[in-house]
């Protein structure tokens, strides 16, 4: 899906989120098609090479949406897309979870070839794990700015439209300096 489409979806989304918040089946399920191809494109190649024998990446899309939308009546919208960013949480939750619950080796037939990948993927999980941890760490608009920009690959125009910034380049300034600071969380 193109980023224009992503946008019109999640401009949408304010009028499918309440009325699938007040019971409305039929705008759980629109929403819920919107947002499986974007988070399953987020989830790509996320789950570590040994696990993708047992799980998939649309089932844990899948759990995700399920998570999500059974605590649909708890979540407050900020903005068109404060679900996408909340649903994204939930799935790198999924994902990390998961991970630490790693099955022994004789279940998972790891090859020497494999067991070099896992070496490799270790090192990049610790960095998801810090960045992830480092996310947490600053304030929630910041975070959006961030995943909008690093994650999901939204423009700057996008991201000035979804946060409200006056311009592109207002919203470039302020993912700049989101960048920074979480940077300095990470250091």
């Amino acid at each position: 899906m193109s980023a224009l489409g992503v946008m019109e979806n999640l401009s949408a989304t304010a009028v499918l989120l309440d009325q699938a918040k007040k019971g409305d089946q039929e705008a759980a399920a629109t929403l819920m098609k919107i947002f499986d191809p974007i988070l399953r494109q987020w989830a790509h190649g996320r789950l570590p090479q040994y696990m993708r024998s047992l799980y998939e990446t649309a089932d844990v899309v899948q759990e995700t949406l399920l998570v999500g939308f059974n605590k649909i009546d708890q979540f407050e919208s900020q903005y068109a897309g404060s679900f996408l960013v909340y649903l994204r949480v939930i799935l790198a939750n999924r994902i990390k979870k998961l991970i630490s619950t790693r099955p022994p080796e004789s279940e998972l037939n790891v090859t020497k070839a494999l067991e070099h990948s896992t070496l490799h993927h270790s090192a990049h999980l610790d960095s998801m794990l810090a960045y992830e941890e480092a996310l947490s760490k600053i304030s929630q608009d910041e975070k959006e700015a961030v995943v909008m920009r690093v994650e999901f690959g939204f423009s700057f125009k996008e991201i000035a439209a979804l946060l409200g910034k006056p311009s592109a380049n207002a919203a470039r300034m302020y993912v700049s300096r989101c960048l920074l600071k979480l940077a300095e969380v990470m250091s």
